[in-house]
């Protein structure tokens, strides 16, 4: 069927047609690229998983090695700290030092593991142990990716320095001999340049020229315990001191007293005790009196002569004395033989106290005693760098030179020196091996 479309022909049925298959085929190869460049483009998570661990593997020597130069660094610090007086005594005696306490003593840094983590500086600990003739050094390290220990014998031998050091593993000294040449006929070009200063060792032969020097270079720093500075410290102390005196005006009661003798009462009664019968006056003193009652009889009594008596009764009575005696009036109260008369009065004195404010008296309560804060500057130790140590260091250069020989003869011999052959014209050829 064909339609006509603004002077415009085309097949719509064919386009339609045609549609339906090809297209569908390249929309269908075009999803299927996508998908492969995406995954070229954005790795899946289990190809970056075996990428990491690949990494890691790769990464396991320079951890390893990290792990390595920590626990020889921790050796080489605690070696350097146990000097003479602080090594144990008798065999068997331990003497252990966490990391915590080195860092403490300023012996080395803080160590970090592969995981940028702290090691732990309470489980990671040196000790050094007596036994028999030498001591045994234990370095234990625990990290968070790896924990072990190495063990290194010290010892005061021939080989060391002023203090113990690390006893060193007697090895089999390797024999070898050396090759020797002899170049016999033809002719050699001059040398060449010199060559650029090596500590590398070269061997002179026939054809090479070698010259040496020897310079001082520095090895390292010797280490010393030394001040490496100085901290404020705190600390108390008792002071004595006299006591904190004060005055103050009070008014203080005194105790007043005055003595007077008794005053006399003078007071008493007759006491009629009884009759008597008298012929005369009984008469009668001052504490006895005889009273006439006016009974009297008339009787004669006869003895050598008879004669008229008058016999009178009377009334005896005796003084009964009541005399008393009494203290003055205005307040006086007996007190034994005589009267006392006591008051209170108040008079203005000047008191004194004493006080510690602060403190407490003494024992012998003849001052007080203070608690004074007071500081003082205390020397800090560590090890410092000291006196650098040189070593002597052998350089080296050589010169080399062409020859052509009609004839060429070599020798060997266990010298690498052997002045038989080198007085024949043999020189070294560099050339070396075990026997």
């Amino acid at each position: 069927m064909t339609h006509s479309f603004e002077g415009g022909v085309f097949m719509y049925e064919e386009r339609r047609e045609t549609f339906s298959i090809k297209d569908i085929f390249l929309q269908l190869l075009f999803i299927v690229l996508l998908v492969f460049i995406l995954i070229w483009l954005f790795p899946t998570k289990g190809y970056l998983e075996k990428r990491l661990d690949g990494i890691r593997d790769d990464l396991k020597p320079l951890y390893t090695r990290l792990f390595t130069d920590n626990i020889l660094t921790m050796k080489e610090s605690a070696r350097s700290y146990f000097t003479t007086p602080r090594l144990p005594q008798n065999v068997g005696d331990k003497v252990t030092m966490t990391l915590a306490e080195m860092y403490d003593k300023s012996l080395l840094l803080e160590l970090i593991d592969s995981n940028n983590n702290a090691c732990d500086a309470n489980k990671s600990y040196v000790e050094l142990t007596k036994v028999e003739d030498e001591y045994e050094l234990k370095v234990t390290l625990s990290c968070s990716d790896k924990e072990a220990y190495i063990i290194e014998h010290l010892g005061c031998y021939d080989y060391c320095e002023g203090t113990i050091c690390a006893k060193k593993e007697e090895t089999k000294k390797t024999s070898y001999r050396y090759k020797y040449v002899l170049n016999i006929g033809g002719t050699c070009s001059g040398y060449g340049s010199w060559s650029a200063w090596t500590t590398n060792k070269i061997e002179g032969n026939n054809n090479t020229k070698v010259e040496t020097k020897v310079e001082k270079v520095l090895d390292h720093y010797e280490q010393k315990y030394a001040v490496v500075g100085y901290e404020t410290v705190k600390y108390t102390e008792n002071e004595s001191r006299g006591y904190s005196v004060s005055t103050r005006t009070e008014s203080v009661p005194v105790q007043r007293h005055d003595d007077q003798p008794y005053q006399p009462v003078s007071s008493g009664y007759w006491d009629k005790v009884g009759t008597i019968t008298s012929t005369g006056n009984p008469g009668g003193s001052s504490t006895v009196r005889y009273t006439p009652t006016g009974a009297c009889t008339t009787s004669t009594v006869c003895n050598n002569s008879c004669e008229r008596v008058t016999t009178c009764t009377y009334i005896k009575e005796v003084w009964r004395d009541t005399s008393t005696r009494k203290c003055p009036e205005g307040g006086y109260q007996p007190a034994g033989d005589h009267c006392v008369k006591t008051w209170t009065e108040y008079e203005n004195r000047t008191v004194t106290d004493k006080s510690c404010p602060g403190g407490v008296e003494n024992s012998t309560k003849t001052g007080c005693i203070y608690k004074v804060e007071k500081t003082k500057q205390v020397a800090k130790y560590g090890y410092v760098q000291g006196d650098a140590v040189y070593k002597n260091v052998t350089y080296y250069r050589s010169a080399t030179r062409k020859c052509t020989a009609t004839k060429v003869d070599y020798k060997w011999s266990d010298s690498d020196n052997d002045a038989t052959l080198k007085a024949q014209g043999y020189t070294l050829t560099g050339v070396k091996e075990a026997i």
